[in-house]
Formats: C-alpha cells, structure tokens, sequence
C-alpha cells in the first residue's frame, strides 16, 4: 500500500475566508500569531456571519486583500503539514516528532502520526463536540479513503444512485487531476450508502450541465452505523464510510491515460454537508423556516473555498501521490502557484465586472488598483479582448514563465 502526502486543510465552515498558498507570516494567536491579533479575528469572523443584514458591496481592492489574507491561512495550514512531514528547524533539529494539537476559534485540529503509514487529520467542532476524520491511501488501481463523521441523529432517505445526495447529510470528494484543465469529478455518499458521482466539464460558474450519466464501474463504498439509521428515539454516535475510487475512472477525466505515480499532484477537496432536522410523524425531515423554505445547509470543508462553493477548483488542497512513509517524503512546491493564483484572482473579478456591466473589463486598472504588489512582488497582467471574451497574461518575473487565463477559467502555460 502506498501513502500520500497532501497539504493539510479541516472541515471547517465554507463560509471561512480563506484559500490558496502564499507566503507564510502567523496570524491567529493560537498559532503563533501576535496575541493582538485575536479581537481583530474575532471580529472579521462575526462580520462574515450570513445571518446579519446585508453590508455594502466591497471594492475590488477589498476583496484582494481578503484574497491574501485568506492564501496566508491556507500556507499556515500547510505549516502544519511540513511539521508532520518532518521538516527540520534552523539548527536541523526535527520539530514535530509526535501527535500534535492546535486550537483555531472554534476547532481543534489533531496531527496524528503515530502511524508511519497514514497521515491522519482530525478536526473537532468544540461547540458540538462533533468529530470528522479522514484518512487516505492509494496503490496501483484504488485512491481510498477512510471517514468518520460523529453525529448524535444519522438519517438518510435517498436510495436510488445519481440522485441529489445532498440532500441528505452526506460526505463529499472533489478531484480535479490537473490545474491546467477545467474538468473535474464529485463524489457523494449518503449513510445508507447511495453514491452519486458525476463528470463537469467546468465549473458551476459558466452553468455547465452535470453529466450523471458518468459512473465509475468498479467504485467499492461501505458504510457502518455505530447508532441506528433513521430511528430518532435513540442518541447515535457516528457513522464511517470506506470508499475505493478507480485510478483509471479519475485520471480519464482529465483526458489521460497515465495513472498517477510518484510526486503526481491533483487537487482534492472534502466536505461534509451538515443539515438541521426536525422530527415528523417519527422521521427524520430537513428543518423548514415560517415560510416553509429549507434552511440552508451547513458545509464544513477540508481546503477552506473562502465561499459557500465548493466548484471553485482553484482553491482545494493540492494531493501529493507518494510511495514514501510519512515523514519521509518532501511536497513539491510549484514555483508558478502565486501567479496561477492571482490569474484566477483575476479571472473571479472579471466575472463581478460582467456581473455588473454586462461586459469584460478591458484594462487591469478596472479590476484591481495598480501597482498590483503581492508579497512585495510587482507583478504586470495584461487583458487582451477576444472574440469570445478576453486572455489575461502574466509573467512570473521569477521563473519568466507566463500563463494565461480566459473567459472560461481555461489556465495555460505559455
């Protein structure tokens, strides 16, 4: 059995705002941020609560800070995993040598790798007690995966495969086997062990159909109930799935025939979606409002998407496959990520400008305030207008590669 190494994210809230890697600087107090810090996070979590009135439309200038702010989060978590994959400090000494607790709000996030073989995160939600775990392996034909979710009342309702399993609490899988294609697969699994997996050729963002009729034939799902399903007279304690996906099923949608090996990276994100309850006639039932409108579900995520989306591929954890023990091994770090990540940046604030103007911008200064500084980097973009829309350019004045963006999210290397 091989293992993998992945950069690390929780199931935490997809309201969260934070994404993608840039450089690391602590932030959050429980961390090793400044102490100072906590009333200011504190505070931008409480001005992002849905719940509340509708605040004033934010600047672009806002929304790129918020941007990085959200990538130094997602670099803070990646911390975690080097300390897990043995990194050294200055002097060359190992800094993490056994399991490890860190507190962020209202989560405890456990590093556990005791086994050489399997690098396990778990995550607790402190307000309810609530624990989701995850574990994963691959070798030559399977990527598996190993989850346990705690839940006080396991239901489910829906049967028949391909169907809306979210509808029903469930436990979601996104991979996408590159960052350069647009094509990505989902997979979802109920308690009583209903799969629907489904093909996109792009995101929800260009309002692609889903293509259901795409099935991986040799999937393998178990589920276990440790309580008892859809009977709410009981207090249940959690329920595991096991799921095997065929390499061959996921690395042919992205057009390939080559199966991962060793040092392939995908990007891969998890969520857990979570819905409030009532109990009818003795059965379970999605909780109403006065209106008689479902309320909406909670979605608590592994790579935090900064929204509540989870088909916004650019902002998932990036896999690692490898045939190394835990510990062992080094992540690959893409040289071209800061520039991938602010193309999509880009290409996100496009698509607010088409929202509001009918049209695609035809100059950076109507995006984003020049100079366009990221970690103390200047970097150029250039939009020219296509027929069907637009290409933004930028070159990584590090490595002079260049990459390119269009209309439809399509990110190219030049």
């Amino acid at each position: 059995m091989k293992k993998i190494t992945f950069i690390l994210g929780a199931f935490v809230f997809s309201t969260s705002t934070f994404a993608s890697q840039l450089v690391y600087q602590p932030i959050n107090p429980s961390f090793g941020g400044n102490p100072m810090n906590g009333s200011m996070l504190m505070s931008k979590a409480q001005a992002q609560n849905k719940h509340k009135e509708k605040r004033p439309e934010k600047t672009y200038a806002d929304k790129f800070r918020e941007s990085l702010e959200r990538s130094v989060m997602n670099k803070l978590i990646r911390q975690i995993t080097d300390y897990a994959n043995g990194e050294v400090d200055d002097d060359g000494n190992p800094i993490f040598l056994e399991d490890q607790l860190f507190s962020s709000g209202d989560y405890l996030i456990e590093v556990l790798i005791s086994n050489p073989d399997v690098l396990t995160v778990q995550l607790t939600n402190t307000e309810s007690g609530e624990v989701t775990l995850v574990k994963m392996l691959w070798d030559e034909r399977y990527l598996y995966f190993y989850t346990e979710l705690e839940e006080q009342h396991i239901w489910a309702d829906i049967k028949e495969r391909d169907k809306v399993i979210f509808y029903n609490n469930d436990f979601e899988i996104f991979i996408k086997t590159s960052k350069l294609d647009k094509q990505y697969a989902e997979f979802e699994v109920n308690a009583l062990g209903t799969i629907w997996d489904l093909l996109l050729f792009n995101t929800y963002r260009h309002k692609v159909p889903v293509i259901n009729q795409w099935d991986m034939k040799e999937v393998k799902v178990a589920v276990n109930i440790d309580g008892t399903l859809n009977d709410p007279k009981d207090i249940d304690k959690r329920w595991s799935i096991e799921i095997a996906l065929p390499l061959k099923d996921l690395a042919e949608t992205g057009g390939r025939s080559n199966l991962p090996s060793d040092g392939t990276q995908w990007l891969l994100n998890f969520s857990r979606v979570q819905w409030q309850h009532d109990i009818i006639n003795g059965e379970y039932q999605r909780k109403k409002d006065k209106q008689q409108k479902y309320l909406p579900e909670a979605n608590w995520v592994w790579s935090p998407q900064g929204i509540i989306a989870m088909h916004q591929p650019e902002t998932w954890g990036t896999l690692q496959f490898s045939t190394d023990h835990i510990g062992t091994d080094v992540f690959q770090q893409d040289q071209d990520e800061l520039v991938k990540q602010s193309l999509f940046y880009l290409y996100r604030q496009q698509l607010e400008h088409h929202k509001l103007h009918g049209d695609y911008a035809a100059k950076i200064a109507q995006l984003i305030s020049l100079p366009f500084i990221v970690n103390d980097t200047e970097l150029k973009p250039r939009i020219t207008k296509t027929h069907m829309g637009y290409e933004i350019f930028l070159v990584n004045p590090n490595t002079a590669i260049a990459h390119v963006i269009n209309q439809e999210g399509q990110l190219k290397k030049l």
